[in-house]
């Protein structure tokens, strides 16, 4: 098995991609966001958010930043179209952005920073978040039904502390990660002794991908074939044999609705709960919330009468589990105590039968 462990820099866009010529190669998975964390020392703190290329995406919204900030003195660096908010220990900045007229641009970086009344730190789980909301293509290139699906995504971070809950850690700390998982292509696929196609591993269904090609490393990438996968091993055939289109080949994905399709807990296997939303659902706007005991806090505007569902998934396809509310034509809040570092949520409100 051989690694390109150069992947990352020798692409200049991000895909989950690998090259094939003697032996399978592991994919890297597609990196969707960056978190870089630092103690700068006398109490001053400083993060940058750094979102990765999403072509998987109609869009791909940043809509909030929060870092979990004890003894926050003054807020001291906002990037230009963010606004800093801070209360209970947490510090969150806020896109101004108006996701109805324009989305985000990626790649894209932004920085932030803090001084707090602590110049000790500790790195600890789920210190920063990131809220967002997308619209993933489908396998045919339209828009699925997860208009204002929401999610987010907490990773460790450095952040302040009193002196005696400092844990030794570095003073600077990074994470990244990724919405999909890897792609492989295990092995040739051989027929009569001759090397006819590829065969290539997924741990999902319902993807599609494309296979490029070419004989020398310096060419340039021609697209030799796409195809649709399965879950398991998905055999690429050709028409005519490999070395026909080339000597080394790569495979990236091009579309992956499933990523937010979960199963609830307890419900049959295939089953799709966050991707359920029929004719006879609307979308319903709500704020989520995610304070600093790991819950997940859901609240929106109800109509007397009404029926609304609450859907949390896990990322990436993970187990989900569902709330379900009663309008009163109250605010309605809902709140998941215990919740994954990473998911998506939705409110759906069932309509009435025509």
């Amino acid at each position: 098995m051989i690694r390109l462990r150069h992947l990352k820099t020798f692409f200049l866009y991000r895909l989950p991609v690998i090259l094939f010529s003697l032996g399978a190669v592991p994919a890297f998975a597609y990196e969707h966001f960056t978190i870089a964390s630092a103690s700068l020392g006398e109490g001053n703190f400083a993060y940058r958010l750094t979102l990765h290329d999403d072509p998987f995406s109609l869009y791909d919204d940043t809509l909030g930043f929060g870092v979990a900030a004890t003894g926050v003195v003054s807020v001291t660096v906002t990037p230009p179209g963010w606004t800093a908010s801070v209360s209970n220990d947490t510090v969150l900045w806020s896109s101004n952005i108006d996701v109805t007229s324009s989305h985000m641009p990626r790649p894209a970086s932004y920085d932030f920073g803090f001084q707090s009344s602590f110049s000790s730190h500790r790195t600890n789980e789920m210190d920063a978040t990131v809220y967002g909301s997308l619209m993933p293509f489908t396998g045919g290139g339209g828009s699925s039904s997860s208009i204002n699906m929401v999610y987010y995504w907490s990773v460790p971070a450095v952040v302040p502390c009193a002196e005696e809950l400092a844990d030794g850690s570095a003073a600077s700390h990074s994470e990244t990660r990724e919405f999909f998982p890897d792609v492989l292509i295990e092995s040739f696929y051989v027929q009569s002794g001759e090397r006819r196609g590829l065969n290539i591993r997924f741990d999902y269904s319902g993807y599609s991908a494309v296979v490029k090609a070419k004989h020398k490393l310096a060419d340039p990438w021609t697209t030799v074939g796409t195809f649709e996968g399965q879950a398991g091993l998905t055999p690429w055939i050709p028409e005519q044999p490999l070395n026909v289109y080339g000597d080394f080949f790569r495979v990236a994905l091009t579309s992956f609705p499933g990523i937010l399709s979960a199963a609830p807990l307890g419900a049959a296997a295939g089953r799709s709960s966050l991707a359920a939303a029929s004719s006879e659902d609307a979308v319903v706007p709500f704020r989520l919330t995610r304070p600093l005991d790991g819950s997940v806090r859901v609240s929106f505007d109800t109509e007397s009468g009404s029926h609304y569902r609450v859907l949390l998934g896990e990322l990436p396809k993970g187990a989900s589990v569902e709330r379900q509310v009663a309008g009163t034509g109250a605010r309605a809040e809902v709140v998941f105590a215990t919740s994954p570092a990473s998911a998506a949520v939705r409110v759906l409100k069932r309509l009435p039968a025509p």
